[in-house]
């Protein structure tokens, strides 16, 4: 049966394949697992993801107040290192990333602006960029499942993110009485670190993933930064 565009209408027996109330029975989703952190400007030693879900820990989202709990904006973890019941994940690729900010205050952050205006005479330090490299230009991650770690992997840029925000833009004077404006940000780029084989992760079943440095690495620019990882993969749980 063709539709008003030309192309074939799908039979009412096709459509249930797409159905979302299908008693008793399971569906996949595309989803993803997802935790971030607040990276203090000190420093740490280590960082572990996934431990925390909504309503624990603490937020490292903008605009949020001082040391209240994480929500949906920093995880979608429910359970504390582990997915409930009857859920399962299959684990197609890792995502890592490092947010600048713009504030020292303990347990806060606050978006870094990428645009700056650079007053005459003053030297331009592109601080909030070279916290991303700081970071991420060492320290390992580790995937720890049950008793066991399954990857392990250095340096941190290893894993770039699929999606990210790109600012570009470029202003130029040699006046001696003119202010400049410039744009500097940073981000790991590359081929996505893809998972070969794929790795499950049943109901119950504890994980975790840290990252390590072997001396904290404090952020040059003074201000604490948010950090994040990514599991990109397919959701199982029960239909409605």
């Amino acid at each position: 049966m063709a539709g008003a565009t030309g192309g074939n209408v799908p039979s009412l027996a096709d459509l249930q394949q797409y159905a979302v109330n299908r008693s008793g029975a399971a569906e996949a989703v595309r989803q993803t697992l997802y935790d971030w952190q607040l990276y203090p400007t000190a420093g740490i030693n280590q960082l572990s993801f996934f431990q925390n879900p909504i309503g624990q820990g603490v937020t490292s989202t903008n605009g949020t107040v001082a040391g209240s709990a994480k929500t949906k904006s920093d995880t979608n973890m429910t359970l504390s290192g582990q997915l409930p019941n009857p859920q399962a994940f299959l684990v197609e690729s890792i995502e890592v990333f490092f947010l600048a900010g713009f504030t020292a205050t303990a347990n806060t952050y606050a978006v870094y602006n990428p645009a700056q205006v650079i007053p005459v005479g003053t030297q331009i330090l592109a601080d909030q960029a070279l916290d991303q490299v700081s970071v991420l230009n060492c320290g390992y991650l580790d995937f720890f499942i049950g008793s066991k770690s399954y990857l392990t992997e250095s340096p941190l840029f290893s894993f770039p993110g699929k999606t990210g925000i790109s600012v570009e833009s470029a202003f130029a004077t040699n006046s001696a009485t003119t202010d400049a404006l410039f744009t500097v940000n940073a981000r790991s780029v590359g081929r996505p670190y893809y998972l070969d084989p794929k790795i499950s992760l049943m109901a119950t079943q504890n994980f975790n993933i840290t990252l390590n440095w072997p001396v904290a690495i404090p952020t040059p620019s003074g201000f604490n930064g948010r950090i994040g990882i990514k599991l990109d993969g397919i959701l199982f749980r029960n239909s409605q």
